[in-house]
């Protein structure tokens, strides 16, 4: 979802206006290489006659050494296809480990660390949880350093983050909300389609099949799939507990489900073989 907030175009706004002073001159480029590694996000200027250089995104959980040779690569081939040193932009969301701090200096512009970059990047800037002290803000906050702060504190609502009366910080819990309410309704979908799908294959068996057998195999397919779904979508935590041991009463839990899967196929067969002689067809058996 952190790519899907970067790439808003509201959001690449905040990113550009502080680190290039301009609006609406970029969009989102492909983020693939020649080299077939791939940066999160890339942003690329509309036009090359302004003069802009290309601005790398990266959300990482810690930024080390070996980060930082990764990321002086992504410059490199950013060089190699726009042949202007680009910006690269690091969201940290703890803390650089000590080589990268050692090595930070802080900038003149509130929350950021800047990395020497040259000859390899225009700008190497770092977002982090010690950049971006809060206490040191007092007036409303820039949109870049709200956008650090919304990665940093994984506040999971909005009550619980800081400078939650932010006009920035409000739109990126919105924006959040709407992206994970888009990646649930995906979600729904996609099991839709896949049972629509187990429902096509249901009924040209009723009307194929020679063996009763075949079509309460088929029902017993479909419904241990909806189960297998079901529980990989499941709320409940236990269900993710792969250290679980099955007990007797989960075996036998497990065996009353299969129990019933088949009892219920049997009577959908009857019941269809019953309506299928009503209507002088015979081929079933």
């Amino acid at each position: 979802m952190s790519k899907a907030i970067i790439q808003d175009p509201t959001v690449v706004n905040y990113i550009i206006k502080t680190l290039t002073n301009t609006e609406n001159d970029y969009f989102v480029g492909n983020c693939e290489w020649s080299d077939r590694t791939r940066s999160d996000v890339v942003l690329e200027p509309k036009s090359s006659d302004l003069g802009l250089p290309p601005i790398i995104v990266e959300i990482q959980q810690t930024v080390d050494k070996a980060f930082m040779k990764r990321a002086i690569g992504y410059c490199l081939q950013t060089f190699k296809k726009y042949n202007i040193d680009p910006i690269i932009l690091i969201i940290c969301v703890n803390n650089p480990d000590s080589y990268i701090d050692s090595r930070t200096v802080t900038s003149r512009i509130s929350g950021r660390y800047d990395f020497p970059c040259e000859p390899w990047a225009a700008d190497c800037v770092i977002l982090s949880k010690e950049s971006l002290d809060k206490d040191n803000v007092d007036n409303s906050l820039n949109p870049l350093f709200a956008l650090g702060l919304f990665f940093t504190g994984q506040a999971f609502c909005i009550l619980n983050a800081p400078f939650a009366d932010d006009p920035t910080m409000q739109y990126l819990y919105n924006l959040a909300l709407s992206c994970e309410k888009n990646r649930s309704n995906n979600i729904v979908l996609s099991l839709l389609e896949s049972q629509n799908r187990e429902y096509e294959k249901l009924l040209i068996l009723a009307t194929t099949a020679t063996s009763s057998d075949i079509l309460v195999q088929a029902i017993i397919d479909a419904q241990t799939q909806n189960n297998n779904l079901k529980r990989k979508y499941s709320s409940d935590p236990t269900c993710y507990s792969s250290n679980k041991r099955t007990t007797e009463s989960d075996a036998s839990s497990t065996i009353n489900d299969d129990e019933y899967i088949y009892e219920r196929g049997m009577n959908f067969v009857e019941n269809f073989k019953q309506t299928r002689m009503q209507k002088g067809y015979t081929k079933m058996d």
